[in-house]
């Protein structure tokens, strides 16, 4: 609501809101909602399995930012973050990275790749 609304007024985007907990929404609804096609929308999220995964499976672009504070998060979404940290981590080190992307020139997605 409030987060939202001061969000968009300060980068001048829409930020869409959801009733329901996220990922919610069809790529149909969130296209209609924007007036553009998914693969042109950025997903912005603080959550890999959530936020990420549903971006990525829509076809945006994902962006994975630190959580603004972990204040007020309960003992499970702290344990589901660390895991997902785990397992990021290990598959990087095996060399998995995130997918090229449209939005993004490939001399920045080249930079990204390097160690």
């Amino acid at each position: 609501g409030e987060k939202a609304a001061a969000l968009e007024k300060q980068l001048n985007i829409p930020v869409l809101r959801h009733a329901s907990k996220k990922p919610a929404g069809t790529p149909e609804e969130l296209e209609a909602h924007f007036n553009c096609p998914a693969n042109k929308l950025i997903m912005v999220g603080d959550r890999y399995l959530t936020d990420i995964v549903y971006g990525n499976l829509l076809g945006m672009l994902t962006i994975r930012p630190a959580p603004f504070t972990e204040e007020g998060e309960t003992t499970v979404v702290k344990s589901v973050r660390a895991a997902e940290d785990f397992f990021i981590a290990r598959w990087r080190g095996k060399g998995i990275r995130a997918p090229d992307h449209p939005l993004v020139p490939s001399t920045f997605q080249s930079f990204q790749r390097t160690p």
